[in-house]
């Protein structure tokens, strides 16, 4: 029971519905509800502009969606589209941004290893002479500038490469939802529990005579067990019906 309780303070916490590495979503309310669709639309419209391959255009769209509702997918794809242009300093800034957003990522590594590879191509880039400032008709000595080589939009990074395709699933993952419905399950089926025992008892006070002590301790177990069946029934009709909350709450933008 203790830890059937607990199960269920804990679904139903408000603040534990976003411990997954993000900042908690605001109160909903027509502001907060009219930020969220315009960041939706501005999150779509980039990721139209990524597949036609206008990605300064897809960067403007992500940002203004980040602006609106921060989410760690929107780091990722500003990722993608500073390296299809070339801008690797960009990119590793962003995909780093991504992994501190989202520390349980499931491309982790992946995203880890693509940050290695722009790094070496970034000190692996060739030395381009260029002239000083003292230089020019005055006939100072040119000097030598790392200039990175310009990544083409097909970079390929072999098997540790994210996705050519920027994300496009915003939504959290439903942890505490489940954790909720298998509240109410093991409720239910505690509940069902006490109530098949307290019928049992019921019915053999009624199936024969018995001492006086011996029917009043039939009659304590069966209205004892009955009242935990209820208790029960309650607990999981609010876990069911937190879990139908978080179900939405823990997937919204």
């Amino acid at each position: 029971m203790r830890a059937l309780t607990a199960a269920l303070l804990l679904a139903t916490a408000p603040a534990a519905a976003f411990a997954l590495g993000e900042r908690a979503a605001p109160e909903v309310g027509p502001a907060a509800a009219d930020a969220t669709a315009q960041a939706k639309a501005h999150f779509r419209e980039g990721s139209a502009f990524y597949r036609q391959a206008r990605y300064r255009e897809a960067i403007a769209a992500f940002e203004a969606a980040h602006r609106l509702r921060p989410h760690g997918v929107i780091h990722f794809n500003l990722a993608q589209c500073h390296e299809r242009l070339g801008e690797l300093p960009a990119a590793i800034a962003s995909y780093g941004e991504y992994l501190r957003a989202l520390p349980q990522a499931e491309d982790r590594a992946l995203v880890g290893a693509a940050i290695a590879r722009l790094e070496a191509r970034i000190g692996d880039a060739p030395l381009t002479p260029a002239l000083s400032p003292a230089g020019g008709e005055g006939g100072g000595s040119p000097t030598s500038t790392p200039t990175p080589t310009p990544a083409p939009t097909s970079l390929m990074l072999g098997s540790v490469t994210p996705p050519a395709e920027v994300k496009t699933d915003v939504s959290r993952r439903r942890v505490w939802t489940w954790v909720a419905a298998g509240a109410a399950g093991a409720a239910l089926a505690a509940g069902v529990a006490y109530g098949l025992a307290a019928r049992s008892a019921s019915d053999q006070l009624r199936a024969s005579e018995h001492p006086a002590g011996t029917a009043q301790q039939l009659a304590d177990t069966a209205s004892a067990r009955s009242r935990n069946a209820n208790v029960l029934y309650g607990m999981a009709a609010v876990a069911g019906a937190s879990g139908m909350t978080l179900f939405f709450v823990e997937g919204r933008f």
